[in-house]
């Protein structure tokens, strides 16, 4: 109660509760900054409102977010491989995020802290101009042709390919 969490290029999903599956808000003062809340069984719950309408209980200045307030977008259209909020807990899932323009270079760089150089998978927290929102950043294959120069692209490749044969094809 009565707290001031500040969280920052946090990634909250894939969670189940009765009250907040994205977060449960008991009157603290939240700002959120360039976070991704969504793909959990509800949103942030704010108790002094009773609502989850995910704008109780946080704080004006957050910004720069992509909230479960919009039931439409789904989960699967932000992450690799997310697990449906009933599937909680587990360490299953990929939220490594696919290249879409609601996250990708959708954050604002003067939020990050000085310090904050590294995304969670060890990648530079800015692989372009501007920070992806969530605690992962987008990084763009390694292209790699092969010995003759060809470059193998099929539709339904995966994202960790780099092009050089038709195993890795992008």
């Amino acid at each position: 109660n009565a707290s001031f969490p500040i969280l920052t290029n946090v990634t909250i999903s894939g969670n189940s509760a009765e009250h907040g599956g994205g977060m449960y808000n008991a009157s603290s003062s939240l700002k959120l900054y360039n976070t991704i809340v969504l793909g959990n069984s509800s949103g942030i719950y704010d108790l002094v409102n009773n609502t989850y309408d995910n704008q109780g209980g946080i704080d004006a200045a957050s910004a720069n977010n992509l909230l479960q307030n919009d039931t439409s977008l789904a989960a699967n259209l932000i992450f690799v491989s997310p697990i449906a909020p009933g599937s909680a807990p587990t360490i299953d899932g990929n939220y490594r995020l696919l290249p879409n323009p609601l996250v990708d270079n959708a954050g604002d760089n003067s939020f990050i802290p000085a310090d904050d150089t590294t995304a969670i998978a060890g990648n530079p927290r800015i692989a372009k101009t501007t920070v992806d929102l969530g605690a992962y950043e987008f990084q763009f294959p390694t292209v790699q042709p092969d010995a003759a120069g060809i470059l193998y692209v099929d539709s339904a490749a995966a994202l960790d390919a780099n092009g050089s044969s038709w195993d890795k094809a992008l």
